[in-house]
């Protein structure tokens, strides 16, 4: 399923939704999206010019001024 789609279909849900049922899938979504950057990171670090430690000037990088 690609990408697009999955978000159609998380739009779709999340706007028959309301409430507290609105809420407690939003925070599912939140601590999801949280896992997945930590996920990123890790994997960043394993991976030496990979992830989001190797875009210049991102988290975990020095600069020289």
């Amino acid at each position: 399923m690609s990408h697009d789609r999955i978000m159609l279909l998380i739009d779709r849900y999340a706007r028959s939704l309301s409430g507290r049922d609105l809420a407690a899938f939003t925070d599912i979504l939140d601590r999801e999206a949280y896992r997945v950057r930590c996920l990123a990171n890790v994997e960043g670090l394993r991976k030496p010019g990979r992830g989001l430690f190797s875009e210049k000037g991102g988290a975990g990088t020095s600069s020289k001024a």
